[in-house]
Formats: structure tokens, sequence, C-alpha cells
């Protein structure tokens, strides 16, 4: 914590003359010195010393001198002056006079070592010293030991920066004194600390005692025990101990306090509170034996609505690199109030605790297996569509679920098991019609298989290719898998479609299944490209099935072709990649039609089917660092048999997927992005679906956004849905900055949402007013925030943490859907 002062603390280097040492400085209104015994002292007022970049500067300065020392150095010094006079070319030397022994002014010029041999120091009176980035140090006493390092800094102001939330933040230390070890580490009592750098700060955490460490490359950490916060000379609130590191954000337990009002919570207030758990998290893996630097923060928020009641919501993330991570997320709610998100309309819920808990954990075993746990409970069918909006309509469905793999040279094996936790799961995000497929989970227990990766066999007496390949042997790779599972579909067992009755138990079915797959793959070359002519049967079998008592099998056989080739051409600084790809796949004989099955997966949906597909991929790319600046991949299927597989068309939809990143990094290291992605439906003659995107910073903390979705109906070509959404973070000067985004429905003319977001970015806190309206969730309202300015990362405006942007919170094009 204390660079600036480094060279003070570190131990003086006796062995080297004036003539190595860094530039030296040392000036002083009044100098005097005095003989005590085997020491030497320098008293002086009116102080400014400099040596390198270090500088210190006070009322009143004593330097102690071992005197033999002084004396042996001295005569160093006199006697290269002698060799010097010998010389007649020589200049003549400056005179340094010894010290006199008898007190009184000193004059002329100090020994350039005096700076050198100095044993302590003692500085009192408006003490002043700056070091490399920390800068106007102010104490009212410093005393240090220079041979040990040890000290006591009496008074201190120290101003410095440290790296946290992606950027150098300002950190003001005041203390009543901090004592200094001899390996720079700094502990004191009633220290203060804040990012305010006013003498008398707007807030504070104060700490009965604080630890202050640095290490070789300038990384601060902070350690304190008896903590509060206090606004002014009031505590609010008294603080567990915090320990902070480079990097850390989680140090200050208070990240976030949110107040506001809206039509779906009514007046509410959200607090945020984080902190790491590296020590308990450490101690466990040594219990545990495992080795590896333990890495963990919580995060918890409290929050309390008039219309909804009290919540809690926790975020547990641990790893530790190479053995294990996971995240655990927790939600309850003692909620009151009407749901109005999807769903609501056609379930009533009866639970008022409601809540969700989600745990995700990978552990890494031996050297090459991963074991994965993932649980997820919801207390009723409404937690996520009502709570977790976003997650519900764009994120994996829960799952409580259990998998290991272990992958060698040539064989892997997995095992997977799955269970339904929640009686009423699934619950589909697209909807539920009334007539169609119900909504149902597979469940595993387990599913187990091996696999042969990629495994080469003896070359063929066959050519591997033609032109300068002929010579190659013609080498067959084999893949296979031997897959064994004991399956069940579970239907939801609550009512959501009014009308229908609820499944039950009885309405699942199961089976037990075997299926395995072996293939040929043959790669040929052709010039440049390579032609991969493959061969594959699969048998299955099932211990149940729709036809009758006992079990059935069925084999599938299959074959075709993968052709591609690369190209590339070099102009200047950019080169032009092109990669034509040609696929062909015929599945021949499928011995049991899918009908007579009972459907688990995609395995009971294999039926006869031949397809062709021609994609091309165009790059453009820096030639020398391979940065890509833009990437074209266009794909279309064709069926030879069109009537039986694509209802009559040969040529199947077209799709396309285009991203451009023309120039280097914007704003915060992230680059301008332009990017498309759509399918031509040939049914209709038009674009079926279209989702486009334009991402632009532009300057430091600015960012521009617009965005596009539209899809149409495969039917009759109608407009299903067209909305464009734009949005943009602009600077409005040094400590104001606004956000601005809005959604609108062109199909249906009219708005869907829209926010706006001004924050003040102060030295000390944050402050955010935000407004917005959600036509989608039926929501409205505003917001007022508050922030530390520690935790403030400016250079991410879209930060979800940091803006609770409407991108960022909401999914794209929210009610379109």
């Amino acid at each position: 914590m204390i660079a600036a002062a480094a060279l003070l603390l570190a131990p003086a280097r006796t062995q080297e003359t004036a003539q190595s040492l860094p530039a030296a400085e040392f000036r002083y209104a009044w100098l005097d010195h005095r003989r005590e015994g085997d020491e030497l002292l320098y008293l002086a007022s009116g102080v400014y010393l400099r040596r390198g970049d270090l500088e210190v500067e006070g009322d009143f300065v004593v330097l102690w001198f071992d005197w033999d020392e002084y004396q042996r150095e001295f005569e160093r010094g006199a006697e290269k002056d002698r060799e010097l006079r010998r010389d007649p070319g020589a200049p003549p030397p400056r005179p340094e006079p010894a010290p006199q022994t008898r007190p009184g002014p000193l004059s002329g010029q100090l020994p350039g070592f005096v700076l050198d041999v100095a044993r302590e120091i003692y500085v009192e009176g408006n003490v002043r010293f700056s070091q490399g980035r920390e800068s106007n140090v102010r104490l009212d006493r410093l005393y240090l030991d220079l041979r040990t390092g040890a000290g006591v800094l009496v008074d201190p102001v120290l101003r410095t920066s440290v790296e946290v939330s992606g950027g150098s933040r300002p950190l003001v230390v005041r203390a009543e004194y901090l004592r200094r070890a001899s390996d720079g580490t700094l502990t004191g009592k009633n220290a203060r600390l804040t990012t305010c750098p006013f003498a008398r700060p707007h807030y504070h955490v104060s700490a009965d005692e604080v630890e202050l460490r640095q290490d070789r490359k300038g990384a601060a950490s902070i350690a304190g025990l008896g903590s509060a916060l206090r606004i002014g000379g009031t505590s609010i609130f008294p603080l567990p101990t915090f320990k902070f590191g480079e990097g850390d954000r989680d140090w200050f337990p208070i990240r976030d306090v949110r107040v506001g009002s809206s039509d779906k919570l009514g007046a509410h207030i959200s607090t945020e509170w984080g902190n790491d758990i590296g020590e308990p998290g450490a101690a466990v893996n040594r219990l545990l034996g495992i080795g590896g630097e333990f890495k963990g923060e919580w995060t918890l928020e409290l929050d309390e609505s008039l219309r909804r009641g009290p919540s809690a919501g926790l975020l547990l993330g641990y790893r530790t690199p190479g053995a294990y991570r996971g995240d655990l997320k927790g939600f309850v709610i003692q909620d009151k109030g009407e749901d109005s998100g999807p769903y609501a309309d056609l379930y009533t819920r009866e639970e008022h605790t409601r809540g969700r808990v989600r745990w995700e954990h990978r552990a890494y075993v031996g050297t090459r297996g991963i074991l994965d746990l993932e649980l997820d409970y919801e207390s009723d069918p409404l937690v996520l569509p009502e709570f977790f909006k976003r997650e519900f309509r764009e994120e994996k469905e829960p799952e409580t679920t259990a998998s290991f793999r272990e992958v060698g040279d040539h064989l892997a094996f997995t095992a997977f098991a799955r269970f339904r936790l929640n009686d009423f799961d699934p619950v589909p995000p697209e909807g539920i019609v009334e007539g169609g497929s119900p909504p149902s989970l597979n469940e595993a227990f387990p599913d187990a298989a091996l696999q042969a990766v990629v495994l080469p066999l003896p070359p063929l007496p066959l050519p591997g290719g033609i032109g300068r390949a002929w010579d190659l042997p013609l080498v067959p790779y084999y893949s296979a898998r031997v897959e064994g599972a004991h399956l069940r579909k579970r239907f939801a067992d609550v009512e959501i479609l009014p009308g229908v009755d609820p499944f039950t138990p009885e309405a699942d079915f199961r089976a037990t299944r075997f299926d395995t797959v072996h293939q040929i793959d043959l790669p040929f070359r052709i010039g440049p490209a390579t032609l991969t002519p493959f061969g594959a049967v699969r048998y299955t079998a099932w211990s149940e099935w729709l036809g009758g008592s006992g079990g059935t099998g069925r084999f599938v056989g299959e074959g075709g072709a993968r052709g591609s080739v690369h190209l590339e051409r070099p102009y200047g600084t950019l080169a032009h990649l092109v990669d034509p790809i040609v696929e062909y796949s015929n599945t021949f004989a499928v011995t049991r039609d899918p009908t007579d099955l009972l459907q688990f997966d995609e395995t009971e949906t294999i039926d006869e089917e031949e397809s062709v597909r021609i994609s091309l991929r165009n790059r453009i790319a820096s030639s020398g660092s391979g940065l890509t600046f833009g990437d074209l991949l266009v794909s279309v299927p064709l069926f030879p048999d069109a009537e039986r597989d694509n209802g009559g068309r040969t040529t199947g939809n077209p799709s396309f997927d285009l991203t451009l990143a023309p120039w280097g990094s914007g704003s915060g290291g992230r680059r301008p992005l332009i990017r498309a992605v759509g399918e031509v439906d040939l049914g209709i003659d038009d674009l079926g679906t279209l989702d486009a995107g334009v991402r632009l910073p532009s300057g430091e903390g600015m960012e521009w956004l617009l965005g596009y979705a539209e899809a149409k109906s495969p039917l009759d070509g109608e407009t299903s849905y067209a909305a464009v959404a734009a949005g943009a973070a602009l600077d409005l000067g040094e400590k104001w900055d606004v956000e601005g985004v809005g959604q609108y429905d062109f199909h249906e003319d009219r708005l869907l949402a829209n926010r706006l977001v001004l924050r003040r970015v102060g030295h000390d806190w944050i402050l955010e007013v935000a407004a917005f309206r959600d036509r989608g969730s039926g929501d409205s309202g505003f917001s007022f925030r508050v922030q530390p300015a520690l935790l403030f990362d400016s250079r991410r405006p879209f930060d979800r943490r940091q803006s609770r942007s409407f991108f960022e919170d909401e999914p794209a094009f929210a009610g379109a859907y």
C-alpha cells in the first residue's frame, strides 16, 4: 500500500558509491551536526530531500549516521580526489568538507554519499513525500529505520489508487498511526478509508485495526477489524471484517442501494451486499487436501416492496483452478401480490412463500475426468416466468442432473442421470397449444455410453489421393458408440391449460434402451480438397414399444460423403479466406417405423431421408494477427426425394450468418460489431426470420446499440412480429452520463418498452435516476440508486450490475414473441 515510502523503507546500500546512485538532492534552510559517541546527527529545518523518484520534505529533520562508517566513506571519497589530482588534465574536484567536530552551521555542499549511509531518519511538521503514482502523501511525523525498513507514520493521509472493477480507483487512507514492520506490512489504529479526497469525507469506512500490504508488483491489500460505515461523523451501521486485494470489488459489503416505485412492485427498496469468502474456502481446501488457490464470493440482495413483500436473493460463486468450480443461486419471497407474467392467467397459485434454488458444480477427477452436478428447485410453476423472465425465455430449462465424462486419446466414457425434482416441470417458454404435444421431460436412470473417437485402422492397399497425394496410404478411421439407458418420459402433473386435465404418473411411460452405432470414414485427397466418404450402421433395441408386449429392435443404414477445401489469398495486410463445404447424407434403411416407438428423443424419430447441404464461408482477416473483420456463412439444403423429405420442394430454406467487425477495439476493448442471422422461406418467397444488431462503441464510456427482429408465418407469409430496439450510453461531461433504450413493435404499431437512466459519477458516490415502461410485462415505474464509486466500472456502460440497463435486464424484443 505505501509504495510512496519504498525507497526510504528499504535498507541503505552501503557498498555503493555516490556515482552509482540515482540523482539525489538535499536542500535545507538551516543545517547543523552533532557528534554523540559513535553516532553523527544531522539536524536541519526547511528540508527538501530527493533520491530517484522519491521526494520528502518537512519542517524539521534528524538524520542518524554511524560515525565509523561515515568516516570510511569520507576517506574513500578523499582518496579518489587525490587520484584525480595526480592527473594533470583532470578538473579540480569540488570541495566536500568533513563535518566539524564541534556544533555549528555547515556550509557548502554535502558529501554525495550522505543519503546512502544514513541509518535512521525522523521528519516532523508538515511532512510530505511522493513516489511513483502516489503523490502528496502527508503526515504529521515520520520515523524510519533505513537499515531494517521498520518505522512509524503518525497521522498519515495516504492517497493512492487500486485496481478494482476493471479499472484504477482512488483510495484515501487516514489513521492515528501506522507501524511498519521490516517486511513492509503496515498495521495501525483508528483508520478511515474513503474514495473522497476532501479533508472531511462525505462517507468513509472506519476500522479499529487495519493492516496494509503491498507486493513487489504494487498490488495492494487491506484488511480491517471493528469496521463501520460512517457518513460525516455519524456511524450508520457496523460492517463485518473485510479483506480487500487487487482486483477485488467485493471488499465493501454494501454494493448497491435502490429505491423506487413501479406498477408491479409498488414502492420498493433494494440493497445489495457482497464480500469474498477466500479464507473459509481455503480452510475447506486444506481440510480436503485440495491444492490450488481458492477464490469465492457471495452476493446478497435484500428487497422490500409494498405490493409483493420482502424477498432475498443469494448468489454464491466458488472455484479452485484445476480442482472444481460452482455457483449457487437462491431466491425467496413472502409474496402477497398478484402475478402478471406468462401463464399468470392460466394457472392459479396457492403458495405465498415462494422461491427457487439452483446449484451448478463441476469437479475435475484425475487428469481427464469431469463430474458435473446440477440441482434446480422451484416452489411453483410461475416463479421463473414472474421473477426471472429472461432466464425463463432464453436460458436452458431447469433440470436436476449428474454427469461424468472421461476422454482419452481414442476412447471416451460418459454417464448421465436426470430426474424431475418439480412435479410441474417442464413449463415451456414457447407456450402450450391445446391439442398439441403436452410438455414432458425425459428422465434417465442412468444413461451411459462408451465411444471410440476417430480410431485409425491399418492402411488399405489403395492410394490416399490423386496428384501429389497419390503415394499417400488410404487410412480408414473408425468411430463407434455403445449406449445403454433406462428412460422415463414424465408429463407435467399440474393443470396449466384450462379444460385439460393434468397428466398423472399413469400417463408416463418408460423403457430400457440399448443403442450402438459404428462408422467408417475414408479421407481422400484431391489436390487441395478433401473428400471423405463414410458409411454407418446403427442398431437400437427397446424393452417396450407401441406394437405389443415385449421389446423390439431396429437397424439403420446410412452412407454419404463430406467434401471441403480451404482457399486463401493475401491482399497486402488483408487476407481473403474461402471454405466451400458439401455434405451428402442418405439414411437408406430403417427397419422400424418411428410411429411404432415410444418417443423419448431424436433416436426414435430417425426415418429414411436423403439430403445435400452446400455451405460457403467467406472471411476477411488480417494477414498478420489473424483478426477477423468480416465473416459470412451461407448454407442451403437440397432434397433429392423432395416429395418424401421436404413437402415437394427440392431446395430447402437458405440461411445466412453475417458478422462484421470492421475496426479495431472500441471503448473498454469492445469492437464495433454488426451481426445478422436469418433464413429465407421458399414456401412464401420471403425472409422467414431475421435477427440483426449493431453495437458501436464511440469513445471512452460511449456506446450505441441498434437491433431489429422479424418473423413471418410459414403458412401464409403474414408477419408474426417486427420489432426494433435502439439504445445509447453517452457521456455528458466529466461527471454525468445518460443511457436510453426503447423498443417498438411495427406489427402491433406500439411501443414495447423504454427506459431512461441519468447518472452522476462522483468521486465518492454514484447517483442514478431511472424511469421505465414495459408493455410486455405491464410494468412501469422509476427508481433512485446509490452506489459506492469504488465499485463502479465506467468502461462498461451497459454492464448489468452497474447500470441495470434494459438490454441486460430483459430479453431483446420482450413482448414481441
